[in-house]
């Protein structure tokens, strides 16, 4: 176990006093949201309820885990964000909630994933361009499926609202031989949560509907614990059907 603040490596995971998670793009033990995104995205999972402020949480138990690996534009790269993922896997986390994507599908990503998911669930924003999975994307002569949340191992989340990236044949079947998808709908739009500075705003967008789906899968996990990963992704795909 990490002890904090004592300037070593306890764990000897090449992170030093990583006792409340990690900074990819600073490469620091202080993964400070300073773009905002980030705690809007845990609030919604995991904000503590019965304090007497905000909002609470799905999943308001639950302890989270911040690893920055996007920069106070919300930008990224493959190598930060794959290093993120092998961080909180390795770090036990239960959930992890991946509120980002693009349409490159990165093998060194698809690697990280194919490593956490063997101990972690993995929930993925599906973008925001109204776009089918089958549809090509304007900057690209092929069908572009939004990864991470197409990875057929990951729950990709649809939102209800029009703005989102869709599957039209919905979370079993795939045309692609690869088996690219998108699983699970939420609700995206006009979600209260919190908000760096005490404060906090409505926004709106499939990185809001997958958190739900995050706190759902931590309550489920809380709830029934004896189960095969194979049952929990049936019990979520037949009670969310895009």
């Amino acid at each position: 176990y990490e002890i904090p603040d004592n300037g070593w490596d306890d764990d000897g995971n090449g992170k030093v006093d990583d006792v409340v998670g990690w900074d990819f793009i600073n490469y620091d033990n202080n993964p400070l949201d300073d773009n905002g995104h980030g705690t809007h995205v845990a609030g919604i999972a995991a904000a503590e309820a019965n304090n007497g402020i905000g909002i609470a949480g799905v999943s308001w138990g639950a302890k989270i885990m911040p690893v920055k690996v996007l920069n106070n534009r919300g930008q990224g790269d493959v190598l930060s964000i794959s290093q993120g993922i092998h961080f909180a896997s390795a770090s036990g986390a239960n959930v992890i909630n991946m509120s980002f994507g693009g349409y490159f599908k990165s093998e060194t990503m698809e690697a990280a994933l194919q490593n956490a998911i063997l101990t972690s669930e993995l929930i993925a924003a599906s973008g925001n361009d109204h776009l089918s999975i089958y549809e090509k994307h304007p900057d690209s002569f092929l069908p572009n499926p939004f990864y991470p949340a197409a990875f057929p191992f990951v729950f990709g989340v649809v939102a209800v609202e029009s703005f989102s990236n869709y599957d039209p044949d919905g979370p079993i079947y795939s045309e692609f031989l690869t088996g690219e998808n998108y699983e699970l709908v939420s609700y995206g739009g006009g979600i209260l949560s919190s908000f760096p500075g005490g404060q906090y705003k409505i926004l709106s967008g499939t990185s809001m509907a997958a958190p739900l789906i995050a706190g759902m899968v931590s309550l489920y996990n809380s709830a029934k614990v004896i189960v095969t990963k194979e049952e929990r992704w049936g019990d979520f795909i037949n009670a969310s059907r895009p």
